[in-house]
Formats: C-alpha cells, sequence, structure tokens
C-alpha cells in the first residue's frame, strides 16, 4: 500500500472525526450529527483494521512504515478514542501495543500520551474493563517514573524531540 495514501485518508478520517464529534454539537444539525455518529460507528471495524495494520507492520518490521503515518495514525487513534466501542481498547492489545512501541521512542510519545490521556478519560460503560483500565494507570505511572527528572528550565537544553516532549508535556 502507498503510505502517502494511507497517511492522507487517515487525516481526512481525522478531520470528519473532529467535525462530527467535536464541532457537530454545536454547528450541525443533531439529526446529521446522529447519522454521521452512526456512519462512523458502522465503519469503525474497517478503520480499526487500518490502524493496526499501521501498527502491527511497524511492530514487525520497525522502520518499515514513515514516522509521518505512524504519528497521524496515533493521532487520528486519540481523537477517535472517545467514541468508538471499547472493544476496540479494552478487548483488543491496543494498549499494550501503544504501551511497548509508541511510549519510548520519543517521536511518538506526544500522541502515545494523548491517546493513554483519551482511554483515561472515558467514563461511559468502563466499569466492565475496570482492571484493564488499572493496569494501563500502572502502566503509564512506570513510564512516567522511568523519565529522567527535567525541570522546565533545563528543557532549554535538551535535544530537539526531547524538549518538544517535555514543553507538551509541562503544558
Amino acid at each position: 500500500t502507498n503510505q502517502s495514501l494511507c497517511e492522507n485518508n487517515l487525516r481526512i478520517l481525522n478531520l470528519l472525526s473532529e467535525e462530527v464529534f467535536s464541532f457537530g454539537k454545536t454547528h450541525m444539525v443533531s439529526k446529521k450529527v446522529a447519522k454521521l455518529k452512526d456512519s462512523l460507528n458502522s465503519q469503525f471495524s474497517t478503520i480499526y483494521e487500518l490502524c493496526n495494520f499501521i501498527f502491527k507492520s511497524h511492530v514487525a518490521q520497525p522502520g518499515s512504515v514513515k514516522t509521518s503515518l505512524l504519528t497521524t495514525t496515533l493521532s487520528t487513534l486519540a481523537n477517535f478514542l472517545e467514541w468508538i466501542p471499547l472493544g476496540y481498547i479494552f478487548e483488543t492489545d491496543l494498549i499494550q501495543t501503544l504501551m511497548i512501541h509508541f511510549w519510548d521512542p520519543l517521536e511518538y510519545r506526544i500522541e502515545c500520551a494523548k491517546c493513554l490521556n483519551e482511554i483515561a478519560c472515558l467514563h461511559e460503560g468502563v466499569q466492565q474493563y475496570q482492571p484493564q483500565l488499572v493496569q494501563c494507570f500502572q502502566g503509564v505511572v512506570e513510564k512516567i517514573q522511568q523519565l529522567p527528572e527535567n525541570t522546565p528550565q533545563a528543557c532549554a537544553s535538551l535535544p530537539g524531540p526531547q524538549r518538544v516532549f517535555w514543553e507538551v508535556f509541562h503544558n
């Protein structure tokens, strides 16, 4: 598959998700929003398969997937996590994949942290997934404890990607 085409499609899906779920509440007729939400929900399995394929390709052959495609995939996923069926989050290896393969590399850490934050902010229906949610929280705490202690003043002397991460993380 053409990675640039995949990346552009994910950007379009990301914009569509933002339009429907973030801005749709105030700028669209509620029937139209409901119809678009239903359509996205019914098509989500295909969207998830695409994201999962991209992640698995990267895991199987590191370096085979463009960094920009992985970042776009993580960003799109972060926007989708607030409305997708919870089974895609808690009944798959999604959280484990994020923690193991996308937290440590600095180029993905910000988007990975956004995904994990969206998971932590879920409220409706998560009671049955409490053990997975607790495990996710513990994993994030462990990852944060492994980070070097940098004060905001020390961030200025860090290399580019590390500095950007800490600036975003502190703000």
